[in-house]
């Protein structure tokens, strides 16, 4: 038996009350390491969190106007229309939703594809070695609530994505840069 491996049933097995190690030994199953890595197909899309937020926003401003509404005495039928404000927000998070679900940035293998659209769709692909310059940018808003733009430039003179308030933009700025160096050719 390998010491490695008689140290690790050695010290899997559980304590019992009086302290000593049962008898009982865990299986030992080789694993490969835990990192916080993705799978071999990643994708990136804007974030959810300001959507979100305008849908609770629009939701919360209809009902403050529709009781503000109930409590005004004029009987006016023109007064609902002020809830024309609320759907329009509603409609713009809507928007917002739709182009999120649109917009998309996979890294597949050694090649980047980017896609975006609906009924006409645009999809550029690049090689992932030629990736040269990965830019974050934070607003003060957007580095409270951990989003950010990504910039991403290719050798090339008109290679240029950018994809707007992703989550945690450094760490998939840093992940795209360290698949970059893996997929790079060796010289």
């Amino acid at each position: 038996m390998s010491p490695v491996r008689s140290l690790r049933s050695r010290f899997s097995r559980p304590l019992t009350r009086a302290g000593e190690r049962s008898e009982r030994t865990s299986v030992d199953v080789e694993r490969p390491p835990r990192h916080k890595c993705y799978d071999a197909r990643v994708q990136v899309r804007p974030s959810i969190k300001l959507v979100i937020a305008g849908y609770i926003a629009s939701v919360v401003f209809a009902v403050a106007l529709i009781i503000l509404l109930l409590a005004w005495d004029e009987t006016s039928p023109w007064k609902w229309a002020v809830l024309v404000l609320p759907a329009v927000a509603f409609f713009s998070a809507l928007r917002r939703h739709i182009q999120r679900r649109l917009t998309k940035l996979t890294i597949e293998g050694d090649r980047l594809r980017y896609e975006s659209g609906l009924l006409s769709k645009s999809t550029r692909t690049m090689e992932l070695f030629k990736v040269q310059d990965v830019r974050v940018d934070q607003s003060l808003g957007q580095r409270m609530l951990n989003t950010g733009n990504l910039s991403i430039e290719t050798a090339g003179s008109s290679s240029h994505i950018t994809i707007e308030s992703i989550d945690d933009p450094q760490g998939a700025a840093d992940h795209i840069l360290q698949m970059a160096r893996a997929s790079h050719p060796k010289a």
